[in-house]
């Protein structure tokens, strides 16, 4: 399957672009660190990068002169405003496919510009049959992009898998994508996973979403006061697939 690399701060946009490409591509995703853009780069090997980019600000900058001319042979998508298209010309213009795209977005203009980029035939779009089943949707809040990134390739398969890596944004995304079950990291700056917790709890909206905290430290009255919340389960960092895909299972499965 060809190999698209998502470079971005992840946000709903990043995640709606991840969402429309993962029946066709490869997806990975990673911040708008240099060092860590060159790494993922080596290891996914990818046929396109899709840069995200908020502001032509240094972070952005340092990522594209960090891609010297060894790979400029990679195939780029920038998606933007048309306000940086200026800025963000001249560290272009040495790569050999450069195209753009401005906000706002449309799923299907996204993947037409894909598939025309990397010159494959657009599939055709084939309809669920009725009765087919429909993955469940698993929100991930966690301030750690590494944790993110981690449980995201554990859960993919099985699961519609998003991401938050704040309280506040995850918030956000419960209101509006309304997911089928929550993995909240307890110890976050910011909003921390109680917090979180209680803003869910209060709104009946979303207070029947199930909520599994996550946590890294295994001393007992960490896990106690964890409990003591009646959450739909916990899990220690780092955990096993099998544990996780298990307290899913079970949170899901509650009357």
């Amino acid at each position: 399957m060809t190999k698209i690399l998502l470079i971005g701060e992840i946000n709903e946009t990043l995640q709606s672009i991840n969402e429309c490409l993962m029946p066709y591509f490869q997806i990975q995703m990673c911040s708008e660190n240099a060092k860590n853009v060159k790494d993922m780069i080596r290891i996914l090997r990818p046929a396109l990068l899709i840069f995200n980019v908020q502001d032509a600000d240094g972070d952005v900058m340092d990522v594209f002169e960090a891609l010297d001319i060894k790979y400029d042979h990679i195939s780029m998508l920038v998606i933007g405003t048309k306000d940086m298209e200026q800025k963000l010309q001249l560290a272009l213009e040495r790569f050999r496919n450069v195209s753009m795209i401005y906000r706002p977005l449309k799923s299907k203009d996204v993947l037409n510009t894909c598939f025309s980029i990397l010159h494959m035939e657009m599939p055709v779009q084939k309809e669920t049959p009725k009765g087919a089943e429909v993955k469940k949707s698993i929100l991930i809040i966690d301030d750690n992009a590494l944790v993110l990134r981690n449980l995201k390739s554990i859960l993919e398969k099985e699961y519609k898998v998003m991401l938050a890596n704040s309280g506040e944004k995850g918030l956000e995304f419960i209101k509006t994508k309304n997911p089928d079950v929550i993995l909240l990291d307890y110890d976050m700056p910011g909003m921390n996973g109680l917090e979180v917790f209680e803003k869910i709890r209060e709104d009946e909206s979303i207070n029947k979403i199930p909520v599994v905290f996550l946590t890294s430290v295994a001393e007992r009255e960490l896990i106690l006061k964890v409990l003591r919340n009646r959450p739909d389960g916990y899990i220690l960092k780092p955990p096993s697939r099998e544990k996780i895909v298990e307290v899913i299972n079970e949170a899901l499965n509650k009357e």
